[in-house]
């Protein structure tokens, strides 16, 4: 079963940080942003300012056992441009909380894959603690742009019977991430 948005309220901070239990679409000045918070059978997260944009000039074969030597390019910005063909790590603001007896599936916002813009979708096992790294794959011919603290994916938590073992009994080596890695 999918939670909906009165159940998603129920939990609020145990599962999400920070939670907002409303749809927020609009910035402090009333200017349009990408969505983010509570939907009516999901959370839409937000992208923080830290991103690690692939550096193709390398042109060096990415190995996920030596993640980031000399392959990423480290930017703080509100905005990230990423290029044709290319992609970026960022961190979500929140910090998840997985409940034991559910499981998450992460996937993109529309807004951006009608840019040409994908977020790799992916799952968390139950038990999971952390904040998310967030993949974006540039397909378009053209530069897009990402932006920091806007919404950029949803969560939809899927309520089952608890598992015989949780992500920390699976030996989990992503448990309470807080910066962009990837771990051997």
């Amino acid at each position: 079963m999918i939670l909906c948005d009165r159940q998603l309220k129920e939990l609020g901070d145990s599962i999400i940080t920070p939670f907002v239990d409303h749809k927020i679409a609009t910035d402090e000045y009333g200017d349009r942003i990408l969505s983010y918070g509570l939907s009516s059978f999901g959370y839409d997260i937000r992208v923080c300012n830290e991103w690690e944009l692939y550096n193709g000039a390398m042109l060096k074969a990415i190995d996920p056992k030596r993640y980031g030597e000399g392959h990423y390019e480290k930017i703080t910005s509100d905005c990230l441009v990423i290029p044709p063909n290319g992609f970026a790590l960022g961190l979500s603001v929140e910090t998840i909380h997985v409940p034991n007896d559910c499981h998450v599936l992460c996937m993109g916002k529309s807004t951006y894959a009608r840019t040409g813009v994908y977020v790799n979708v992916t799952s968390i096992e139950a038990g999971w603690k952390g904040r998310l790294v967030i993949e974006f794959s540039n397909t378009s011919p053209s530069p897009v742009k990402i932006y920091a603290n806007e919404g950029c994916m949803q969560l939809l938590f899927l309520k089952g019977e608890m598992p015989e073992k949780d992500y920390i009994a699976l030996g989990g080596k992503y448990m309470n991430q807080q910066k962009i890695e990837v771990k051997v």
